[in-house]
């Protein structure tokens, strides 16, 4: 007796369910509306237009219902496909930070403790020089005043 084998597609969002001729049912409909997009088209525009002429008007006219059929791309149909184009081109682009491993965690606490030690030592040098100012600041009142003392005595010395 023999074996009977079924395959199974690898992913089961790679099956698709055929309705008629081995086609989906998008597939299926956007054959019709091509076909009674283009049979018209040809019937009627072959009074006004050279063959050439109508077989381009036909192709461009029914691209987008091909493309709507049978176009996809990573699983995605095109509208899809479209609606990510125009979020990358359009939309907002944040990035999200998702990952902060443990080594970046260390790199910036080994960073703040180096820069508290920098601050801490840098604030007695701007403490040390502030009191420096400050002396030179009394010296120079001392001495205008010392030198006002002086200039009041000579003068009533004259």
């Amino acid at each position: 007796m023999g074996e009977m084998k079924r395959t199974i597609p690898a992913e089961i969002k790679a099956f698709k369910e055929k309705f008629f001729f081995g086609l989906t049912l998008r597939q299926l409909v956007c054959g019709a509306g091509i076909i009674a997009l283009a049979v018209p088209t040809g019937i009627i525009g072959s009074r006004f237009f050279s063959q050439d002429t109508i077989g381009w008007i036909i192709v461009v006219e029914v691209a987008p219902l091909a493309a709507i059929g049978w176009a996809s791309y990573n699983d995605m149909p095109i509208e899809k496909i479209g609606k990510k184009a125009l979020q990358y081109y359009f939309g907002v682009q944040k990035r999200k930070f998702k990952y902060f491993s443990k080594e970046a965690y260390i790199h910036d606490q080994i960073v703040n403790l180096d820069l508290d030690a920098v601050t801490a030592e840098r604030s007695e040098e701007l403490k040390a020089e502030n009191d420096m100012k400050k002396e030179q600041r009394r010296l120079q009142k001392a001495l205008k005043k010392k030198n006002k003392h002086s200039r009041k005595k000579e003068d009533e010395s004259i």
